[in-house]
C-alpha cells in the first residue's frame, strides 16, 4: 500500500515539476496500478481496492506455502519465502479475478510497463536509461 502512495505521488510530482523535461515512465510490476491511478485511468480508490484484494490474495498464497508446526515458524516460513522472491531466487505466479480488477480508461500519459526490470540497463526503445543528448532525447523514469 505504502508503495501505491509514494509511486502515485512521485508521478504527479513529476509531471508537474518537469514540465519541460521530456520524461517517459517505465513501470516495473506493481508500480502498474500507481501508474493507471496517477494518469488518470482509474481512481486512488479504486487502486486502493485492488491493492487490498491482491494483497489479501498474496497473504492467502504464502500462508498455504508456510511450513511448521507453530505460529512463530509459519511466520519465519512466509518472511524467508518473500525474501526468496524479492531476491529473485524464487517466485510465484499470482492468479488474478477478474472482479478483483478495476475498471479501466485510457491513461492521460503514456508509460511502458513490464513484469520485472530489464537486466541489460537499456530502456524499451534502445538508447541508454537516462540519457540525454539535447532537448529531443526523453529521459526515463524507471518506477
Amino acid at each position: 500500500m505504502e508503495n501505491l502512495v509514494f509511486q502515485s505521488s512521485l508521478f504527479d510530482w513529476l509531471s508537474h515539476r518537469a514540465i519541460d523535461v521530456p520524461l517517459r515512465f517505465h513501470v516495473i510490476g506493481t508500480g502498474l496500478l500507481s501508474a493507471l491511478a496517477s494518469t488518470g485511468a482509474i481512481t486512488f480508490a479504486d487502486a486502493v481496492k485492488a491493492a487490498l484484494k491482491i494483497g489479501a490474495r498474496w497473504d492467502e498464497t504464502l500462508r498455504e506455502l508456510a511450513e511448521g508446526q507453530t505460529d512463530d515458524e509459519i511466520g519465519w516460513s512466509r518472511f524467508h519465502q518473500v525474501g526468496r522472491i524479492i531476491g529473485g531466487r524464487s517466485n510465484l505466479s499470482l492468479a488474478v479475478p477478474h472482479e478483483d480488477l478495476p475498471n479501466v480508461a485510457a491513461p492521460s500519459r503514456p508509460f511502458w510497463y513490464s513484469h520485472r526490470r530489464r537486466t541489460s540497463g537499456s530502456n524499451p526503445h534502445g538508447s541508454r536509461r537516462g540519457s540525454s543528448t539535447g532537448n529531443h532525447q526523453p529521459r526515463f523514469v524507471v518506477v
